[in-house]
């Protein structure tokens, strides 16, 4: 299937991209010099150079995404959900799956005035995948707030934060859950896993590279055993590629 030209940006100024774009990059030390990148030399770089640039790259790709979820945000909030997904998709050439998961990310931010994430995100305080820990969890039961989470997120990597959402802290929380278990004849453990169990949900989807994707959030119970078993599939399949007799366990 032949792919055709996509829609013409309406009322769209291409000088912005060009402008965006064909600079180069600027760091405090000074090293890399504005001009293409394959005009630069990283190989004459130090390495502690090489690492100041790559923080200083982040931090600028930080500071545009911070600008980019806000103006996305405002689509939204103009065009809806739908439409500005397909906006991004048909305008930006950007795959549904992302063009999806952004504008969600966007419109959460907006829904629940998460207006200090996108300033930490804008000032490269925190990166985007902390703003999507704190959108996905802030507003649920139990968890920590956007001040909470911002405090976690400009010390640690979003993985590590994503791992302690509840607000352990709040005394609240743990006589919430204690009248939960109590309600349910259950220890605060089992509230808990309760509460995991509530959030679990699981895709497996071919994307647009070819590639099958396997996304999942689940309890701490079922992620163990779906983890082992994942394994001795994998272990299965990596002895049938290497030639060995191939039999799931």
């Amino acid at each position: 299937m032949l792919l055709e030209a996509p829609p013409v940006r309406p009322d769209g100024d291409a000088a912005v991209l060009v402008a965006a774009t064909a600079g180069g990059v600027q760091s405090h030390s000074g090293s890399v010099d504005d001009g293409p990148v394959d005009a630069v030399d990283f190989g004459a770089l130090g390495h502690g150079e090489l690492v100041d640039e790559l923080v200083d790259l982040v931090a600028e790709r930080a500071r545009l995404e911070g600008r980019y979820v806000a103006l996305l945000g405002e689509l939204v909030s103009r065009d809806g959900t739908q439409s500005a997904a397909w906006q991004l998709r048909e305008y930006t050439r950007m795959n549904s799956a992302q063009a999806r998961s952004e504008v969600r990310l966007a419109e959460a931010l907006v829904e629940h005035d998460f207006a200090d994430t996108l300033d930490a995100l804008s000032a490269g305080e925190i990166q985007l995948s902390h703003a999507k820990v704190i959108a996905r969890e802030s507003p649920k039961k139990h968890r920590r707030d956007e001040d909470e989470f911002l405090e976690l997120c400009r010390a640690y990597p979003s993985d590590v934060v994503a791992r302690h959402t509840l607000a352990y802290e709040s005394l609240q929380v743990f006589a919430d859950l204690e009248a939960e278990a109590a309600a349910n004849d259950r220890t605060p453990v089992d509230a808990e896993l309760a509460l995991q169990r509530e959030e679990r949900r699981c895709s497996m989807l071919l994307g647009d590279d070819g590639m099958w994707h396997l996304r999942a959030d689940l309890d701490f119970i079922a992620g163990r055993e779906i983890s082992q078993q994942i394994a001795a599939a994998e272990r299965a399949v990596r002895q049938r590629d290497d030639g060995g007799e191939f039999a799931y366990p």
